[in-house]
């Protein structure tokens, strides 16, 4: 079913106020959308630019490009994730802040996954990603928000500047192995 044929669905199981709160918490339809657009819009824009590089450079030139571009995603993941694991380290070894590191790494996975898969449209995101000034920008934009994020929801956990966590309570007592028939009945 598409994104917006789902919402009545849900709007009369659910009732219009549940239907309501679930779009504007970004919930079900964002997520049911974003599904549509990479399992089916996606594979078909795929297909559409295969067929039509197929028709300009030919087949096999295509199939070429294809494999050329996942031998070049997986050497530039693994020299550009090394890199970005070194950092990581590096900050947690100094006390720094290791999140714009982990993020940079992560972005650098997603984009040698991207070169990975066949496709034209995810090469080119994938490339994107693996520019160091692109991921800069993304990580500018993400960190902003992440910090919004946390600031509202009162932290990420205990951390610098942050009363530590109070230590795991822990309650003595006896106990005995009661038989089948001596066990209480639960009634949830």
């Amino acid at each position: 079913m598409a994104p917006a044929a789902m919402l009545p669905y849900v709007r009369g199981r659910m009732g219009p106020v549940h239907a309501a709160r679930l779009r504007q918490v970004g919930g079900f339809e964002s997520d049911v959308t974003l599904l549509f657009l990479i399992f089916v819009v996606l594979p078909l824009a795929e297909i559409a630019t295969f067929v039509q590089a197929g028709e300009i450079i030919g087949v096999w030139p295509t199939l070429g490009l294809t494999v050329l571009t996942a031998l070049v995603g997986a050497a530039a993941m693994r020299t550009q994730g090394f890199g970005a694991l070194r950092r990581v380290q590096e900050a947690a070894e100094l006390g720094d802040d290791p999140g714009p590191a982990l993020m940079d790494g992560a972005m650098i996975l997603v984009g040698g996954a991207l070169l990975l898969a066949p496709g034209f449209l995810t090469d080119f995101v994938g490339f994107l990603l693996l520019l160091p000034p692109v991921r800069a920008l993304l990580i500018t934009r993400a960190g902003g928000r992440l910090a919004r994020a946390a600031t509202r929801r009162g932290g990420f956990g205990p951390g610098r500047g942050q009363a530590p966590r109070r230590p795991p309570v822990t309650v003595e007592g006896d106990f005995e192995e009661a038989s089948a028939d001596e066990r209480p009945v639960r009634r949830d």
